[in-house]
């Protein structure tokens, strides 16, 4: 046992170092430390990817076993051995960044101790993601590999030319548009710049003080606790990028809080997976996504703010809405008066913690600095703030736990966009993005929403395991050309392919933030995941009417936005009602079937279709008012 114990605690010492150097590099690279205080020119892209893969994959190796029936006390000899190529082959690149640049300029030829390395660095990013994320996103990384090497082979649309090991080592290891490119490069600034500030965050207690305004202000109506998970989650998430982790750390708060004034287990667990799983797409943030997308369009991020802005308002409306109505129809209450804190003692408390949010919208939508060095100086903000209350300061304990947790928090994403980026180079090296889109159309036949199904269908799959930011690239660089070259709007198109990608988290058979729930709340996980497909339906038909209709993204004259919003939110409420089967009193299947249809009709377009769909809509809440008054009078 003592061996063992030694074994566990040299890894997890190993685990602690690596991510608090990890962060350490970061705050200073992204701080521009090394050129303001030293007079060090900025690093080159390659050298500094390659840093950040080293320190990701060495971590992946640290923390995760190569199958479950591992013990997990010790580190094997076959981890060891990866987590010293990890580091070779990413010092390989850093050593010889100069000599890469002259060999991805096409000057210098590739040594065999490169493609040896490169092979290798393949192999370990392969092995990493199977690791943290699953099978699938490997699957896809290897089939779009194989293509590279023996697309010649491949018959229709898939055939492209033959081409040398040498000339794909190349661009894959030496250049800054293969491991090292677009994915790594994100991965590298942006996204590491907000996993650290969420992980600072959570270690000031920012994550409960978002849960203690959240009861101070839902605790006391009915089903109060899952209107606390929904508010605390979608905060949370916006910062966050992933809803598995946002899962993991408010859901085992509020899940516990819904079970115990009598939401179900699995009810429950969907309602903490779907707000999760949305914070994904509520702005300013959108977990980093609507920077990306900014730089993807070259639009200005404050209009990807906007348009993104009602579609995550109708979607919990809709989640709150039906939150309510299963309160409504179970008899559920809200807190007992004794659990809920009071509203301006609790701001009092903890205004401080929420102080940094505040600072981070500022800095980037009202001074307009770059994303990282906003959440760089939120960083700074939030430590200074907290140093004027003894409860909130943060001391050494609080700061090193804030950066471990911004090491260990990049391990899954980091090893995504690794993975992101092997398929990016493959599908622009053989220029499948092209033949892809040129398929796809043809497929659709120039019929729109076909063009529409089959994509949300491929951005579902492509999608399936992956956090937002390697599945928003992954989906920009396969999708968004054929959705834009079939006239789609291009911030439509990239918000449709994105709603989609991220579903496969709630939606069964994948749904890993249903089923991480569903295992906090002790439910069944298949119908926690189908309960979360209802709640979540916002996001499975909005981007289907948003594409049509501009005016859901803001777009448009003022009265057409005004319309669409007012009709919009009555569609959404009407279309949770006939979800949800319940309006004043339950609902009969006829009832149920016209509001769901009154909310689709809302929703959609078109003076004839709001007028049909609130026709049917009123005639419901006659008809259930009339009953209720039935049932009242003879008392």
């Amino acid at each position: 046992m003592g061996n063992h114990e030694s074994f566990a605690t040299l890894r997890d010492k190993l685990i602690t170092i690596v991510a608090i150097v990890m962060s350490l590099y970061h705050i200073a690279v992204l701080s521009n430390f090394h050129t303001y205080l030293l007079g060090m020119p900025p690093l080159q892209l390659v050298l500094q990817r390659a840093i950040s893969l080293a320190f990701v994959l060495v971590l992946v190796f640290l923390r995760t076993r190569i199958s479950k029936k591992t013990h997990q006390d010790r580190i094997p000899w076959y981890d060891w051995l990866m987590i010293i190529l990890s580091i070779i082959t990413n010092a390989w690149a850093v050593i010889h960044s100069e000599r890469f640049v002259s060999m991805g300029s096409g000057w210098e030829r590739p040594w065999l101790i490169d493609i040896i390395l490169c092979l290798v660095l393949v192999l370990l990013i392969l092995e990493g993601t199977r690791r943290v994320i699953g099978e699938v996103m490997v699957g896809v990384a290897v089939f779009f590999l194989v293509h590279v090497g023996f697309g010649s082979y491949f018959p229709g649309f898939m055939h492209s030319r033959q081409v040398s090991l040498e000339s794909i080592v190349v661009q894959l290891y030496a250049s800054s548009g293969g491991i090292y490119g677009l994915a790594m490069g994100v991965a590298a600034t942006l996204i590491m710049a907000f996993v650290i500030f969420a992980s600072f965050l959570q270690a000031s207690g920012a994550g409960e003080a978002f849960i203690q305004v959240a009861l101070a202000l839902a605790g006391r109506f009915r089903g109060g606790p899952a209107k606390v998970a929904i508010i605390a989650s979608s905060l949370m998430g916006t910062v966050s990028g992933s809803g598995l982790a946002n899962v993991a750390t408010t859901g085992v708060i509020t899940i516990p809080m819904m079970k115990k004034i009598g939401y179900r287990p699995e009810f429950a667990g969907a309602v903490e997976a779907v707000a999760s799983n949305g914070g994904q797409i509520m702005p300013p943030v959108m977990g980093a996504v609507a920077f990306i997308i900014s730089e993807f369009l070259q639009m200005p991020y404050s209009q990807v703010c906007i348009a993104a802005a009602l579609p995550a308002i109708l979607y919990y409306v809709a989640l709150f809405t039906m939150v309510d109505l299963e309160a409504a129809r179970t008899g559920l209450k809200g807190m007992p008066p004794e659990e809920i804190p009071y509203f301006w003692k609790t701001l009092k408390n903890n205004w401080l913690l929420l102080t940094p949010i505040l600072c981070l919208i500022v800095t980037l939508i009202v001074i307009e600095l770059p994303p990282e060095t906003s959440c760089m100086v939120s960083i700074l903000f939030l430590i200074v703030v907290t140093m004027f209350s003894k409860k909130t300061r943060m001391g050494r304990a609080k700061l090193l736990e804030a950066l471990k947790g911004g090491g260990t928090g990049m391990i899954e994403v980091g090893a995504g966009c690794a993975s992101a980026g092997l398929i990016i180079f493959s599908v622009m090296f053989t220029g499948l993005s092209f033949t892809f889109s040129i398929l796809l159309t043809s497929l659709a036949g120039g019929n729109t929403f076909f063009m529409l199904a089959l994509g949300a269908i491929a951005s579902f799959i492509l999608g399936m395991g992956l956090s937002s930011i390697p599945c928003y690239i992954t989906l920009a660089m396969l999708i968004g050309p054929a959705l834009i070259q079939a006239g789609i709007t291009p911030i439509a198109a990239h918000l449709f392919f994105f709603y989609w990608g991220i579903l496969s988290f709630i939606t069964p058979p994948v749904a890993m933030a249903a089923f991480l729930a569903a295992s906090i709340a002790e439910g069944n996980m298949f119908k926690t995941g189908w309960i979360a497909t209802r709640l979540g339906v916002v996001s499975y038909l909005v981007p289907f009417i948003f594409v049509y209709h501009p005016a859901l993204l803001l777009k448009g004259s003022p009265g057409d936005v005004i319309l669409a919003t007012i009709t919009a939110v009555l569609g959404t409420l009407a279309l949770s009602s006939g979800l949800e089967g319940y309006l004043v009193r339950d609902e009969s299947w006829t009832e149920r079937i016209l509001m769901i249809a009154a909310g689709v009709l809302l929703i959609a377009p078109g003076f004839i279709t709001d007028a049909i769909g609130l026709a049917c809509a009123i005639v419901v809440v006659i008809w259930q008012m009339a009953k209720l008054k039935g049932q009242i009078a003879p008392q």
